[in-house]
């Protein structure tokens, strides 16, 4: 690096070269300071352009500080979405995990494949029935599809109209066709015997069968409904035991019943129908059976006669009051209905029957027939599949059997077909 010359090397060199001192000297000095004014112009600009630095350093960290600020809120408002985001998808893992299961619960029991409401019907599924006359009205497909979807069954339940020269021809045809059981309505209950291979012992007392359930060599015939009756009247909390009871009619339902109330222990039984023959009939049926004196009979039009200090269970066996004849009652008098605690009318069509409404206006209880509807076919279902069908799922078939008939639950209780 060249040092600065001063003005007496200036001088000196003036010496050599025949130039004044004086010249030279004057020469010195300006050059010196010129450099001294480069050299100070330099420092400031130094110092300036360090000044500029630091200042351009701290905005340029204040910038950068600020954006790691935002960055740093963005980030956090990131995470916080991705959080919620990952619980949501949690849920939506759990959902879907308890879709999965269904799902391989249905294929480990060879059932139905898809989602709920898209049943695949297959070589191995297998296929219940309903035999009767008028079938079109039928709910009971809405009771066993249901079964059969929540259980995972593979299986597919229909109604079959069957002429009434035709009975023996279904049953037979029913079981070469390799159904896994039938359901039978009315007229045929009592018909379809003769063609059964064998009987339940509480259907042979009854005399009737609603239920066909595939045995080596034929069907077995079982009685579902008077079981299904005493389900239902427990599941209202409605007993038996000890009752005093009214029922009215006297036909095959009415003796079905008579049958169930002597099993359960009834306290009494008054059986009023039209004709009071065929209510003696079925009293004497009765108390042979229950070996004591549980029943006796009236007409319908002695009604007075019953003590009007007493209050009853009343059971209504008829199809008065069934649809479209919905205003019509066995019994018209507000004053018979004030004998009442509880009414359990088997009609379900309409879900409020004319019973149903005089005995709630005598300060009773009422009941449709459609829990019974119900427990019968759970109980049709178990003996075919061999399934236990709990309250959970039982309740979850009812609400599907009101919305498959567009019915609302009366105020005080049941629900009809």
């Amino acid at each position: 690096m060249r040092m600065p010359q001063n003005a007496d090397t200036f001088r000196e060199r003036a010496a050599g070269t025949g130039i004044s001192a004086r010249a030279a000297g004057g020469r010195g000095e300006r050059e010196g300071n010129v450099r001294g004014k480069e050299r100070k112009g330099k420092e400031t600009k130094g110092k300036g352009n360090e000044r500029g630095r630091e200042r351009k350093e701290k905005g340029t960290r204040g910038e950068g500080n600020k954006g790691k600020e935002t960055k740093g809120e963005g980030n956090e408002r990131g995470r916080k979405r991705k959080r919620k985001g990952m619980k949501t998808k949690g849920k939506g893992n759990e959902g879907k995990g308890k879709k999965n299961e269904r799902k391989r619960k249905r294929e480990r029991k060879g059932g139905r494949e898809g989602m709920r409401g898209k049943s695949l019907v297959d070589g191995r599924t297998r296929t219940c029935g309903l035999i009767g006359n008028p079938v079109e009205h039928t709910v009971s497909p809405a009771i066993h599809n249901t079964l059969a979807e929540e259980l995972g069954d593979n299986l597919v339940y229909v109604p079959f109209h069957v002429a009434e020269e035709r009975v023996e021809e279904a049953v037979r045809g029913a079981y070469a066709l390799n159904l896994l059981g039938c359901n039978v309505t009315v007229p045929y209950k009592s018909r379809v015997i003769p063609f059964l291979a064998e009987l339940d012992p509480l259907a042979e007392q009854i005399g009737a069968v609603n239920t066909l359930v595939r045995t080596e060599g034929g069907f077995k015939g079982y009685n579902t409904d008077m079981p299904g009756l005493y389900r239902a009247l427990c599941e209202d909390g409605v007993r038996i035991a000890g009752e005093k009871v009214l029922l009215l009619g006297a036909g095959g339902v009415a003796r079905a019943v008579a049958m169930l109330l002597a099993r359960k222990e009834a306290g009494e039984v008054l059986i009023l129908n039209r004709t009071r023959e065929r209510a003696e009939q079925v009293a004497r049926e009765v108390n042979g059976f229950a070996g004591r004196q549980l029943a006796a009979a009236l007409s319908l039009e002695e009604y007075g006669r019953i003590p009007e200090g007493e209050r009853y269970l009343a059971i209504q066996t008829t199809n008065v009051g069934m649809y479209p004849d919905v205003g019509s009652a066995v019994i018209q008098d507000p004053a018979f209905y004030r004998r009442i605690h509880t009414g359990y009318d088997l009609i379900f069509n309409p879900a409020k029957t004319r019973f149903m409404s005089l005995v709630e206006e005598g300060g009773g209880r009422a009941f449709n027939g459609l829990k019974m509807l119900l427990y019968q076919g759970i109980i049709a279902y178990e003996l075919w599949t061999g399934a236990k069908v709990g309250e959970p799922l039982a309740r979850r078939v009812y609400e599907e059997m009101k919305k498959a008939m567009g019915i609302k639950e009366p105020k005080h209780g049941g629900v009809r077909e």
